[in-house]
């Protein structure tokens, strides 16, 4: 089942009007291969209907899509957002999609337990989820790599090899996004990156200011040419401040903060990271003393 918000179908309403498109004519759905999941959302207007097409009455608009993009984005609900930051169309996979081979509601990513088939590749997966992992920033490395061995023991491509094409593809697929997922979940740049990009679509880091980039890289260059140790001590306890703040922002935002103050200090923390990692990596390739 595809769904329209109330603000999404009063925009598909204002576009058709707009152009003086014909009366009847539907939003149709559908899919095309890119992104990082392989597929991405696309969507027209027409006001025909093919003999292979789903057909889905929502919030007063005709939703069309072909058979074959609804085994991807089957449960998927679009929304119109408008605000000072951002504006367009949202796309948010409700469930999983119904097994291809049996029709049966699904309750995991990856494969059906009733026919035991590898499913299709959702258009937008939750990384976490795909590891049964909940979304947490707080993620401990060690949970991360157990959860991406034990998927694994379900996808890996050597356990396909005398299945058929499509299966074949999906495990290849399967695999991948489990990796990512699990490169993911054990850098903390990266996840804080993934955290606040699904909260807050379309925003991104804020640069830092000229003295603080010029700070940091000074810092750098005197730990790794004159590693003082009253030096190294304030390095250290100043990383584990950041750290430290960087647990509480994006475990907020992972908790359901979406508050403009949240998003501000996750998008300044995030343009400091980089420079943090680099020299956290200096104070780790020295024999300092503590």
């Amino acid at each position: 089942m595809i769904t329209l918000t109330t603000n999404a179908a009063s925009e598909i309403r204002r576009i058709i009007a707009e152009n003086s498109l014909p009366e009847g004519t539907a939003l149709r759905l559908g899919i095309k291969g890119g992104g990082c999941a392989g597929f991405t959302y696309v969507f027209d207007f027409d006001h025909k209907i093919g003999e292979f097409d789903r057909v889905f009455e929502t919030n007063g608009m005709k939703v069309v899509i072909d058979r074959k993009s609804l085994l991807y984005i089957d449960g998927t609900e679009i929304d119109f957002k408008t605000s000072l930051m951002e504006r367009g169309f949202k796309f948010r996979l409700l469930m999983f999609p119904a097994c291809p081979s049996c029709g049966q509601p699904q309750q995991q990513y990856h494969r059906c337990p009733d026919c035991d088939i590898l499913l299709p590749f959702p258009v937008a997966p939750d990384l976490f989820g795909i590891l049964s992992l909940p979304i947490k920033y707080n993620t401990d490395t060690k949970t991360a790599e157990e959860a991406y061995e034990n998927i694994m023991l379900d996808l890996h491509p050597d356990f396909f090899e005398q299945k058929d094409s499509t299966q074949k593809l999906l495990s290849l697929q399967w695999s991948g996004l489990a990796k990512q997922a699990r490169d993911m979940l054990i850098h903390p740049q990266k996840r804080a990156k993934y955290i606040f990009s699904h909260a807050f679509p379309g925003q991104t880091e804020t640069v830092p200011d000229p003295d603080f980039i010029d700070n940091m890289f000074a810092l750098r260059e005197k730990l790794a040419d004159e590693p003082v140790d009253a030096l190294i001590s304030k390095t250290r306890e100043d990383l584990a401040a950041f750290e430290m703040q960087c647990a509480t922002v994006f475990e907020a935002i992972a908790d359901g903060d979406r508050t403009d103050d949240i998003r501000m200090q996750a998008a300044s923390l995030l343009g400091q990271f980089k420079f943090w990692i680099n020299v956290r990596d200096v104070l780790n390739g020295k024999h300092f003393h503590d």
